[in-house]
């Protein structure tokens, strides 16, 4: 296993299990504690400010907006259409992948379709976000 940085500063290492690689993060939570996260599918960045970047989406639930300090895919690339906090939110439930808009006047768009509550996401669909568009890439 080997040690390296993530685009965040987290210490991440592949863990080999069975055939199966499994990215895993790991960082501390406001408390110290250190937190494991499982990296479900990653989003490149194939237009707009930081094109060619490539961000890690975790199980869960993932705050996505410029702030990096305030949410799990920052994507603070100079983009000012993309609402500093919480611009969107991408979950990864079961089995599947889910957008989310932030309920405000910030849009979010899953192939070009205004998302309004709530989209599911497959690989391969682009996300849209200020002057941002993305590709969900599963792992």
């Amino acid at each position: 296993m080997t040690g390296k940085k993530d685009n965040r500063g987290d210490d991440t290492r592949l863990v080999k299990q069975s055939t199966n690689a499994i990215r895993e993060s790991a960082a501390t939570d406001e408390f110290g504690t250190l937190v494991r996260r499982v990296v479900m599918a990653r989003l490149e960045v194939v237009d707009g400010p930081g094109k060619g970047a490539i961000l890690d989406v975790y199980k869960g639930v993932n705050s996505i907006g410029r702030n990096p300090l305030q949410n799990v895919i920052a994507l603070d690339f100079g983009d000012s259409a993309v609402h500093r906090e919480h611009h969107g939110f991408l979950e990864y439930g079961t089995d599947n992948f889910l957008m989310h808009d932030n309920g405000k006047a910030n849009p979010v768009y899953v192939n070009d379709q205004l998302v309004s509550g709530s989209k599911p996401v497959n690989k391969g669909d682009t996300i849209t976000i200020g002057g941002t568009k993305l590709i969900l890439q599963v792992l």
